[in-house]
């Protein structure tokens, strides 16, 4: 019934002042860059509903002036202090789906919070059982009411435990492209996901822009 997805980074605006935070270039910030992966995962985890309403908050606090941005290290970096900053730094939204199913977004690029306060990951909560995927670790935690009032299972995300699932995940993607070309067959993620998830966040922007909750555009 509900999804929650979050990561709070602390100081991490990517190529500050060049392409990645010029949004003629880039088309957006934090939810371009972050916001949009958790969008897409959490959908297909809860086998894609129609996305209804959005209510949304996308801020640009921390980039500019670029000269008085304090971090200890960039992606993509140095900073250009004579460069562009036009993007969201930070994004806080609430999707409303078909069958009542809600999902909650909290992404930033920068913000003022003591190291490790907040974990990164995706919640997932179901009247039978819940789930939390913590996006660094090699397993996720499902708890359900089997047996006993609550029972927390992990489960690990590789079969190999000296593998690393981030790493398996990607070689992963690659092995399931190629079998596509070489068969033929349809992939699972379709365009139309794509769309979709492009739909939701230009309707968050829409919403942030006009400070309420907004229809998102269907194919119809």
């Amino acid at each position: 019934y509900h999804a929650k997805g979050f990561m709070y980074r602390r100081r991490g605006i990517p190529g500050l002042g060049k392409w990645f935070t010029t949004k003629s270039k880039s088309g957006g910030g934090a939810l371009i860059d972050i916001g949009v992966h958790f969008i897409d995962l959490a959908l297909h985890l809860v086998g894609y509903p129609t996305p209804k309403r959005v209510s949304a908050q996308c801020v640009s606090l921390f980039g500019s002036p670029i000269k008085d941005y304090r971090f200890a290290e960039m992606w993509a970096g140095p900073p250009q202090p004579k460069g562009v900053f036009d993007v969201d730094d930070g994004v806080t939204a609430m999707i409303r789906c078909e069958g009542n199913l809600t999902f909650e977004l909290n992404v930033t690029w920068a913000t003022n919070l003591p190291e490790n306060t907040m974990p990164e990951g995706l919640i997932l909560l179901g009247d039978k059982g819940g789930c939390y995927i913590n996006l660094w670790e090699n397993r996720l935690v499902l708890t359900n009411e089997e047996g006993e009032p609550l029972k927390d299972v992990e489960i690990p995300l590789s079969c190999d435990p000296r593998n690393d699932a981030w790493d398996r995940a990607w070689q992963s993607e690659h092995e399931y492209f190629n079998e596509a070309i070489a068969s033929r067959a349809s992939p699972h993620p379709s365009a139309a996901h794509g769309l979709v998830v492009q739909r939701i966040i230009e309707a968050m922007y829409a919403s942030s822009a006009a400070q309420r909750e907004v229809e998102i555009a269907t194919g119809e």
